[in-house]
């Protein structure tokens, strides 16, 4: 079946069409909403696109919002698993007159499927039909998140920029509280504009002037025949397919283009430039005749009895993901290197084989927790009739992926595919895409995002411009099977820039010849030694297997397929993969992949390993340590390493609001059991960001208490939700305990986490006193010390921060501080706000003075949970004060680098 939507409402059509070719064109699309929702009466279709003028959209979500009071009858109850979940989103079922037989049971029987696909998979063979998805429908808002179906017939202005032009459509891409709103801009950024005008600089070349105006009007007239049913003999084009490049124009007429009315100057029209026309568009509804690259696509239903298609041939296996339309080369890189663990891969696609009604279910570990996202069958496509001129053969579109509809049209995915139609990665695809809005929402990420969305573990990320220590480090990496990726910045011999690659292996070859590329001096060169034996030298070679989610545009140098570095010995210690060539995978040397790629994303997954979370919000407050309203008990049934997780919702997910990162510090607090004296075991510090990881062993005999606050959320005083993750070898309990429940001594492990970090500064402000600035994880904090027992010490403390980067979370940027005898405090933290910057310093200036007092009749600080509050001297500053008594200046100024714990890597 296909499924055409189009994209151009009824109010952006020519207002001086005829009657008679509107209603020509209802009646070419009533067909297409009729083979949409199945339905029998051609009559039902008819009336419907006539209601709502044509537009396929808005009958769309009529025919899914009048579903939803479907009642679903003579459903199982007893064959449904039991899985708490808030909510049963909405179904619909296309009703069939063909008979139906029971749905295939998947044949994966290590992951139980979820209540939810049980009803909607049960429901649909009761009712005799196949399952849509109303929260993810075959329309265009599915693909590009713009809802143009909201535009009623009232709303017939479109919105023009100061040029005159119908406002251009566009998304916000830059990291941020921004990211992935839609909003409006100068009209000349459309591509439809652009087109026009550089055919109209074409025409000018030519001196053809007068066939300007013809010409502007030809774009929309090729854009809405390319859009049509495959009917009528109508030529269906292939967006994707590689046109021959246009002859260049030659050097420019002196000849200047006609004036037009929004624009009085003398410019050619390649020459113009916009107006900076800027406005918010909340849903991308309001841009009047945008077109993406998603306009072009269409829709085909993939089940078992109407195609070729497969789940999968035998095994899961990572050639079959191929990266299509969308730039996620990120997401498929992390799906490619998922299916090299059977274990990983059945647990996110428990089918086998493809059912008759559709319904499909995919696990995915979103915000920390693991949920069953079901989708149905319908996947994005691009239509190619093929035209006596075509020269390729049948068998070659056959090979190139195409699938025969008719005997003249092809069909090709659009989006991830792989060999023979086997679905499950489109069908992984379009979950993922479903659970961030749509397709278009996955342009652009990085590995360690995709990877732990997919296995639920732990990640890590490490920059090789300088990792010579690395290797050790990838080695261990490999022999626990832990998943791997890489990414480049730039392109050159082969790879492709700001492209993610996947690791497949890692191979270290000892006492080794390696060979090398003859030059033609050495044959025919006056000084040729073709008589001297140059001896051989061994050494050590260090590769890396890498695959290209392309499935081609492969490594060109040291290592590759044709590289003369190859040896028959090499080769056959390495076998058939030395040889391949072609398919996207290749050979480089550890060295190379420094030198060539930017960072290296890392996946802690184990096989067997539990995963546990439980979620919690801060809430602003005051105090910074008790911004959170629970803590979280702990208990290890036995003894175990696992990792700590503080991680909150992603912003990818949440686009139509204003919503980013706090800074997810927590500290990590044991007692033995049933004792109320908590000891400190760790503490995290850091940014803005989105996540957080402690790894650490725990204990059988004792239980953990986690004890989450953020700096950042206590002085924007908002709420952010988090979620509270433990991976670990043995099964752990996690059980939220009411803050005023726990007296958990949180400030002390504070300092003595801040006070024991090596990466610090010290400055003598006064004697037996000690302004730190300590350079944490993404933060950096400054700590007064005042050892003396006779004197307060006074601190005018100024930081520069830079306009882009970095935030403060805690303090001022400007104050003055007294600390009193024997005490310590906490000034400011300047924190990175999770955004691409190119700070890369911070820069702050101090002057101190002293007050003579008392000591016996000085009053003695408590501690508390206020950051801001001067508190008793710990231990931990006694021992750092005990080692440092330099030079006293009581002013100074001092600049730290930054460039470390700024996110070079953006945010997920």
């Amino acid at each position: 079946m296909i499924v055409i939507v189009d994209d151009d409402s009824a109010d952006e059509k020519k207002s001086c069409r005829t009657k008679d070719s509107h209603e020509d064109e209802l009646n070419e699309k009533a067909p297409q909403l009729a083979a949409i929702m199945n339905y029998s009466d051609h009559r039902r279709a008819v009336a419907l696109v006539k209601r709502f003028q044509g537009n396929l959209e808005q009958a769309i979500e009529h025919c899914l919002s009048t579903t939803d009071n479907v009642q679903v009858k003579n459903v199982d109850e007893e064959r449904i698993v039991a899985e708490p979940r808030k909510s049963n989103p909405r179904a619909l079922f296309w009703e069939k007159d063909e008979r139906f037989d029971e749905t295939s049971t998947p044949t994966n029987s290590k992951v139980i499927l979820s209540e939810q696909w049980h009803l909607c998979s049960q429901s649909a063979a009761s009712l005799g039909g196949s399952f849509v998805d109303p929260d993810f429908p075959p329309t265009s808002t599915s693909l590009d998140g713009r809802r143009l179906a909201s535009r009623t017939s009232s709303d017939t202005e479109t919105i023009c920029c100061r040029c005159g032009l119908s406002a251009a459509a566009a998304v916000v891409q830059k990291d941020g509280p921004n990211y992935g709103r839609f909003y409006l801009t100068c009209g000349q950024n459309r591509v439809g504009v652009r087109k026009r005008r550089a055919r109209a600089v074409s025409t000018i070349e030519h001196e053809q002037p007068e066939e300007d105006e013809e010409q502007s009007t030809q774009p929309k007239e090729e854009e809405q025949q390319q859009r049509q049913v495959p009917s009528n003999n109508k030529v269906i084009r292939n967006p994707y397919h590689k046109q021959p490049a246009p002859l260049q124009p030659s050097t420019p007429s002196s000849k200047k283009t006609p004036s037009t009315p929004s624009s009085a100057n003398s410019k050619s029209p390649s020459q113009r430039t916009n107006c900076n026309f800027f406005q918010w568009d909340p849903d991308g509804s309001r841009a009047g005749g945008y077109q993406t690259r998603y306009s072009l696509l269409h829709w085909h239903s993939f089940n078992s009895t109407n195609s070729p298609c497969c789940m999968v041939k035998s095994a899961f296996d990572p050639s079959q993901v191929r990266q299509g339309a969308v730039g996620n080369c990120w997401f498929l890189s992390a799906l490619a290197t998922v299916a090299e663990k059977a274990y990983l891969i059945e647990n996110i696609m428990p089918h086998r084989k493809l059912n008759e009604v559709g319904c499909y279910q995919v696990n995915l570990c979103l915000d920390g927790k693991w949920t069953p996202v079901i989708v149905d069958s319908h996947l994005p496509v691009v239509l190619e009739k093929i035209s006596t001129r075509n020269t390729r053969s049948l068998p070659q579109l056959a090979e190139k992926g195409g699938l025969s509809l008719q005997q003249d049209l092809f069909v090709f995915p659009a989006f991830c595919a792989a060999f023979q139609w086997q679905l499950w990665p489109a069908l992984v695809e379009k979950a993922y895409a479903k659970a961030h809005g749509c397709y278009a929402q996955l342009s652009g990420g990085f590995i360690a995002e995709g990877l732990q969305d997919l296995t639920g573990a732990p990640t890590e990320t490490h920059l090789l411009f300088a990792a010579d220590h690395l290797w050790p480090i990838l080695m261990t990496y490999q022999r626990e099977g832990f998943l791997m990726g890489v990414a480049t910045a730039r392109g050159g011999d082969g790879l492709i820039g700001g492209h993610a690659y996947s690791i497949l292996d890692v191979i270290q070859l000892d006492d080794m010849i390696v060979g090398d590329q003859p030059k033609v001096t050495d044959y025919f060169g006056q000084n040729s030694q073709k008589s001297v034996k140059v001896p051989e030298k061994r050494q050590t070679i260090r590769l890396v297997r890498i695959r290209n989610p392309w499935g081609k545009r492969e490594w060109k140098g040291d290592f590759s397929a044709s590289s003369h570095r190859w040896t028959h010995a090499l080769r056959k210690k390495i076998g058939d993969h030395s040889y391949r060539k072609g398919d996207g995978t290749f050979f480089m040397t550890f060295e190379d992949m420094c030198q060539r790629f930017h960072h290296l994303d890392v996946a802690k997954t184990r096989k067997g390993w539990h995963h546990v979370s439980s979620e919690g919000i801060f809430v602003g407050r005051n105090h910074a340590l008790a911004t959170s309203e629970q803590f979280f008990n702990l208990t290890p049934v036995e003894s175990t390493l696992a990792y700590i997780t503080l991680i909150q919702p992603k912003k990818r997910s949440n686009t139509t609001s204003r919503y980013w990162y706090t800074d997810p510090c927590f500290l990590i607090y044991k007692r033995v059991c049933d004792s109320d004296e908590w000891t400190y075991v760790d503490c995290a510090i850091v940014g803005i960001r989105r996540q957080t990881t402690i790894e650490l062993f725990l204990e059988h005999s004792y239980q953990y208490c986690c004890v989450p606050f953020s700096c950042f959320a206590g002085q924007q005083r908002q709420t952010f939700p988090f979620r509270v993750v433990c991976y670990s070898g043995e099964t752990v309990v996690i059980e939220s305990i009411p803050r005023i429940n726990l007296n958990v001594p949180a400030l002390d492990g504070f300092y003595r986490r801040a006070l024991s970090n090596g990466n610090k500064l010290l400055y003598s402000v006064a004697p037996q006193s000690v302004l730190a600035c300590v350079n944490c994880d993404g933060c950096a904090v400054f700590v007064a010390l005042n050892g003396s027992n006779n004197y307060y010490v006074s601190i005018q403390l100024s930081v520069q921060i830079p306009q882009d980067g970095m935030v403060i979370t805690h303090g001022a940027e400007n104050g003055s501080y007294d600390i009193p005898p024997r005490s310590q405090s906490s000034l400011v933290i300047v924190a990175c706000n999770g955004k691409l910057s190119g700070a890369t310093q911070l820069s702050f200036s101090y002057m101190s003075s002293t007050v003579e007092v008392d000591g016996r009749k000085r009053k003695r600080s408590r501690m508390s949970e206020d950051l801001s509050s001067p508190v008793d001297l710990s231990l931990s500053g006694d021992l750092l004060l005990s080692g440092h008594y330099g030079v006293v200046k009581e002013q100074g100024r001092d600049t730290i680098d930054t460039l470390l714990w700024i996110p070079q890597l953006g945010a997920s």
